[in-house]
């Protein structure tokens, strides 16, 4: 996925005032998934927080599995449904 040029967005809502977004984006010559919070402003503008993280693209798989792996043992703990 060179170049990603539309920047794909998912939105998780944190908040009444927040926001996880999780995004596709192309920074420094490589392509990322960029995970961040994002809150909103009094003009309701949302602006991105320092809170957050970027992986290169080769990580998403692995990062995917851990995100799984925790679903699963919460699930199993009955700490979601």
């Amino acid at each position: 996925m060179s170049g990603v040029s539309d920047n794909p967005r998912w939105s998780i809502p944190k908040s009444a005032h927040e926001e996880v977004r999780v995004e596709l984006t192309h920074w420094k010559g490589t392509d990322r998934l960029n995970v961040r919070v994002w809150v909103l402003k009094d003009d309701g503008a949302m602006i991105a927080t320092k809170f957050g993280f970027t992986l290169a693209l080769d990580r998403c798989q692995a990062f995917s599995d851990a995100v799984a792996s925790a679903v699963c043992v919460a699930r199993e703990r009955g700490l979601i449904v």
